[in-house]
């Protein structure tokens, strides 16, 4: 087959392996294979995909130390096979019925294609529809000054032609980083545009292990946010001067909110009106011009 999904499973995710199992078998289009790449789940609880998935599936022991290691080792691994088209999914989300198949097509054209995203809770009920249609309009395509201030892309709705794997495949990322697809794709998008496909839909699962849309405890979560910015940027120093310039005026914000009363009252007041879901993720303050501005005037 030139089609292979790919996802990633871990002890936490075990309860949502059958609605991800369901929604493979929904597919309209099945001519795929699954991998699985496994970091630490036993064989019994990897059961399900062996029980309940009547069509082709690898389990591939992926054990890492860390989630950035975890994804290096599998684009390694994806790079040697054969397939021409890779077509991602988180193992807690869940997908339209036609989403491989129309995936597939648009890979034709395409190197990188992302798809719409729907916010739901736990038990299914829709929480934003279509977050990507909202926020690019009439935008098909998404450019590297698009992302590198907040982040567009998430492996539960990206598809990749071969020779983006190749690519990805040498990225170098530290221990410790947590927003892996973000550097990934700031890499890719140096290179090729990212196509957004509207026609199909992840419906993105929004619960406690999610890091990126929620704004809870205001004040914490936004100086997570710039610890993730300073953190991303500083994976990126390589690709353009601005990642080292903006990485540095965070770090300096970062030290005036720490040893400032004032300015950290500033922060405790600018949350405050801060909405409870952020997307594009990271998007809590979009550079540090601006954070300067809502805090330092």
């Amino acid at each position: 087959m030139e089609t292979v999904v790919v996802t990633f499973v871990y002890p936490n995710a075990v309860v949502f392996f059958q609605s991800f199992i369901s929604s493979m078998l929904e597919q309209t289009d099945k001519q795929f294979e699954l991998i699985v790449f496994n970091d630490n789940c036993t064989q019994s609880e990897l059961s399900p995909f062996k029980t309940d998935y009547p069509y082709p599936v690898r389990i591939i022991d992926n054990k890492a130390k860390s989630i950035a290691q975890s994804r290096i080792n599998a684009f390694k691994l994806l790079q040697m096979e054969q397939y021409q088209s890779f077509i991602f999914c988180d193992i807690d989300d869940m997908f339209d019925a036609n989403r491989i198949e129309i995936m597939k097509a648009t890979l034709n054209k395409h190197d990188i294609v992302i798809n719409d995203l729907t916010l739901c809770d736990t038990t299914g009920s829709v929480i934003q529809e279509k977050m990507i249609s909202q926020y690019l309009r009439t935008k098909q395509e998404i450019t590297w000054d698009m992302i590198k201030e907040q982040n567009l892309i998430g492996f539960s709705h990206l598809a990749v032609n071969h020779n983006i794997i190749d690519y990805i495949s040498n990225i170098v990322i530290d221990d410790g980083i947590l927003a892996v697809d973000w550097i990934i794709m700031s890499h890719a998008l140096q290179q090729h545009n990212a196509y957004f496909e509207r026609r199909t839909c992840t419906q993105y699962v929004f619960h406690q292990d999610n890091i990126a849309l929620s704004n809870q405890g205001s004040m914490e979560r936004l100086l997570f946010t710039l610890e993730i910015k300073i953190n991303t940027y500083s994976q990126l120093l390589d690709t353009s001067d601005w990642y080292r310039d903006e990485m540095n005026n965070l770090i300096q914000l970062k030290k005036m909110i720490y040893d400032n009363e004032y300015i950290k009252q500033r922060l405790e007041n600018y949350c405050k009106d801060l909405s409870t879901i952020h997307y594009p993720w990271w998007s809590q303050f979009k550079n540090s011009e601006e954070l300067k501005h809502e805090i330092c005037i």
